[in-house]
């Protein structure tokens, strides 16, 4: 079974820095992998993780990334960093900071 990504949590919680665009001398540096089919951010490290449409999967496990249906090239490759609290979205809940 796939890792689910919380997609809101995600943009809530961690700033998302563009590292790069498709792999970079034959490696994906980053911690999530953007589907440019649609938009879900793939995380690499979770065991297994698939994007929403199939297009993205990862098996860290078997240090396998699977992209199917766009070019490597086109997937957009991002490092999480975390949000300190001030940082956060005013509308969060309190329990959820």
């Amino acid at each position: 079974m796939p890792h689910i990504t919380n997609q809101e949590k995600l943009k809530r919680d961690f700033q998302l820095r563009l590292v790069s665009k498709g792999p970079k001398a034959g490696a994906w540096r980053g911690h999530y992998l953007k589907c440019p089919v649609c938009g879900y951010f793939v995380l690499k490290g979770a065991g297994y993780d698939e994007c929403a449409c199939g297009n993205i999967s990862i098996d860290s496990d078997m240090l396998r990334v699977s992209v199917q249906r766009t070019p490597e090239s086109e997937v957009k490759v991002y490092d999480a960093i975390k949000r300190s609290d001030k940082e956060k979205p005013c509308d969060a809940p309190d329990a959820e900071r």
